[in-house]
C-alpha cells in the first residue's frame, strides 16, 4: 500500500504578476539579492530635491487620497472619537532600495471604534490588531506585490505616542510577510516605510524602519510620482510527496506540508538562473521589452 499521497504537479502560479518599473527586489519566491531588474518600463519622474538613500514613492493616483483623508480627519475625530487613521502601504520593494507604493488599504477598527460609550481605548489600534489585518491583506496579494509599510494620519503628539506600537506593528507584518512568501527562509526586506501626515494640515513626512536589526529611524523623502506597472507572469512546479498520516497518529497538516515543501523551497531560492520566454537568465541580467531602446 502506498503510503504516500502525491501531489503531481503543484503549480505555484502568479498570473498578472505587477512589478515597478524602475527594477525590484524578486521578493516572492527568491532570496533578497535575487533581482529582477524591469528595465522595460517608464522611468521615474525627476523629483526636486532628491536624497541620497531609500525613499519612499507614492503612485501620483494616490495624491488625492492622502490629501483626503489628512483633511476629514479632524471631522473623523471629533464625530467618533477616533484619534487617528492607518492605512497599510501596498507595493513593492526596489532592487534600488526605493519603496514604491501602489495602494493604500484601510486597516479596519475595532467594532467598538464607533461606539459612543466605548472609552478611548476601544477606539485605538495596537500592534496585534495591525499585523492580523496586515496578514489578510498579504494573503490575497498577487506574487511580487506586499505591505511594505504603513501610513498614519493624526495630529503630532499622537504619532509621537503611537510611533513605538507602529515599529512593533511593522516588525510582525514582515515576520508574517517573510512566513507566508518564503517559509522565515529569507527576508523581502530590512526595512520597511512608515509615512506620517498630520492632520489637518502638513507634508507627508517618511520612515525607513529597519525591522531586522532594529536600528534607529532614518528619515527619507515622500514623493509622489509617475510610476508604470509591467505585467511578469511567472511559475514553479514540484513533484512532492506527502506521507499520509496513520489513524493512531496526531497530525498537524500545516506543519507536515511546510516541511515537505521546505527542501524545495530551499533549491528554488539557491537557483542563481531562470528560463524566461525560453532562454536560460542569470539572476543579474536586466530584462528589456525593447531590446534596441533597452526600455
Amino acid at each position: 500500500m502506498d503510503h504516500g499521497h502525491h501531489i503531481e504537479k503543484a503549480d505555484i502560479q502568479k498570473h498578472q504578476r505587477p512589478t515597478i518599473s524602475s527594477g525590484r527586489t524578486r521578493t516572492q519566491m527568491g532570496k533578497k539579492k535575487e533581482k529582477w531588474e524591469a528595465g522595460s518600463g517608464q522611468e521615474k519622474e525627476p523629483l526636486k530635491d532628491e536624497i541620497a538613500g531609500q525613499m519612499i514613492v507614492f503612485d501620483s493616483s494616490l495624491e488625492y487620497e492622502v490629501n483626503s483623508t489628512q483633511k476629514s480627519q479632524p471631522e473623523n475625530e471629533r464625530e467618533h472619537g477616533i484619534p487617528y487613521v492607518a492605512y497599510f502601504l501596498v507595493g513593492s520593494f526596489c532592487s534600488d532600495g526605493d519603496i514604491h507604493v501602489a495602494h493604500m488599504a484601510p486597516c479596519s477598527l475595532p467594532s467598538t471604534a464607533t461606539d459612543s460609550a466605548g472609552d478611548s481605548l476601544s477606539k485605538t489600534l495596537d500592534e496585534d490588531w495591525i499585523a492580523d489585518n496586515a496578514e489578510k491583506v498579504t494573503r490575497i496579494l498577487p506574487g511580487g506585490v506586499n505591505v511594505v509599510g504603513l501610513a498614519f494620519f493624526s495630529g503630532r503628539k499622537i504619532f509621537n505616542d503611537q510611533k513605538a506600537m507602529l515599529r512593533r506593528a511593522l516588525s510582525r507584518t514582515q515576520q508574517i510577510a517573510n512566513l507566508l512568501t518564503t517559509l522565515g527562509i529569507s527576508s523581502l526586506s530590512d526595512s520597511m516605510a512608515l509615512v506620517f501626515t498630520e492632520s489637518p494640515i502638513g507634508k507627508p513626512m517618511g520612515l525607513i524602519v529597519d525591522v531586522m536589526n532594529r536600528a534607529p529611524d532614518s528619515p527619507t523623502k515622500v514623493s509622489f510620482s509617475s510610476l508604470e506597472w509591467v505585467s511578469l507572469v511567472s511559475s514553479a512546479s514540484a513533484r512532492i510527496c506527502l506521507n499520509v498520516p496513520t489513524k493512531t497518529k496526531q497530525s498537524h497538516f500545516f506543519t507536515e506540508f511546510v516541511a515537505a515543501i521546505r527542501p524545495f523551497t530551499e533549491n528554488l531560492f539557491n537557483c542563481s538562473l531562470a528560463l524566461i520566454n525560453g532562454e536560460m537568465r542569470d539572476e543579474s541580467e536586466q530584462l528589456f521589452k525593447d531590446v534596441k531602446k533597452k526600455r
